[in-house]
């Protein structure tokens, strides 16, 4: 029925406080003894900070960064960054047109932000920038703290064509990475590794991120947290991340 189990990490795979129960830890492994692949697909950096996520789950294959970044065991095999004339133009526009917003650029597993970091991108590792003169280089992702961008549609057409908005964390979060680079596409590189197709992938999500691979999987699962959009495009609805949902819906078959 399925070779691969892909499973997001924040409101899927982690509970609220940033753990993976006991239970769910067992489920995979008892799949994994029955030779299915545990894929990691995440919107976070590779340095993880400051989930608890544990150690064997480490060893799978990792994506990072919506699909920018891809890790195998614990060594990164693909990337693929924003161009540094896009990034240059998007700083522009932050200084030009919208001051008061937050931003923050991960470059080389390392966040720089224009303000004191109050763990609003969902990392407490940061080094605080002065935006007019830092010295950027590729960054993997952009993030932007939507709150003080009110004309979003107007925000989007500014954004270079050789990149790609995407609004998460109920319309607080906007991450910016290269054109093309999402998890659907990334995960596709990891099957075409492992000889296999995305119609062999059970594949757990919850927010507007995994929307593609929830509608392209084989069984697209939707948690019992996940936004409307998300369960509408599922296959599938499971308990809640703090209910076990993967291991209930992995326990069923």
């Amino acid at each position: 029925m399925f070779d691969v189990i892909a499973l997001d990490l924040d409101g899927t795979l982690l509970k609220n406080d940033k753990t993976v129960s006991e239970e769910t830890i067992r489920t995979l492994k008892k799949h994994e003894k029955l030779g299915r692949q545990i894929v990691i697909v995440t919107a976070r950096p590779p340095r993880l900070e400051p989930i608890k996520l544990p150690v064997e789950l480490q060893r799978e294959f990792m994506i990072f960064y919506n699909g920018a970044e891809i890790y195998h065991n614990n060594k990164r095999i693909y990337s693929e960054n924003i161009s540094l004339a896009s990034a240059k133009n998007i700083k522009d526009l932050i200084l030009q047109d919208y001051s008061e917003c937050k931003i923050g650029f991960e470059i080389n597993n390392k966040l720089y932000t224009n303000f004191k970091n109050n763990s609003i991108f969902g990392t407490t590792e940061f080094e605080t920038i002065n935006l007019n003169i830092f010295q950027l280089k590729s960054p993997a992702k952009i993030l932007i703290d939507m709150s003080n961008i009110h004309n979003i549609d107007a925000f989007r057409l500014k954004i270079p064509l050789d990149c790609n908005l995407i609004i998460t964390d109920n319309g607080k979060l906007g991450q910016i990475m290269a054109h093309g680079v999402n998890k659907l596409n990334a995960l596709r590189y990891i099957l075409n590794k492992l000889s296999t197709s995305i119609d062999r992938v059970m594949f757990f999500g919850d927010d507007i991120n995994d929307i593609e691979l929830i509608k392209e999987s084989g069984i697209g699962v939707a948690m019992g947290n996940a936004v409307a959009k998300v369960k509408d495009a599922a296959n599938y609805i499971t308990s809640s991340n703090e209910e076990d949902g993967i291991a209930v819906f992995l326990n069923r078959l």
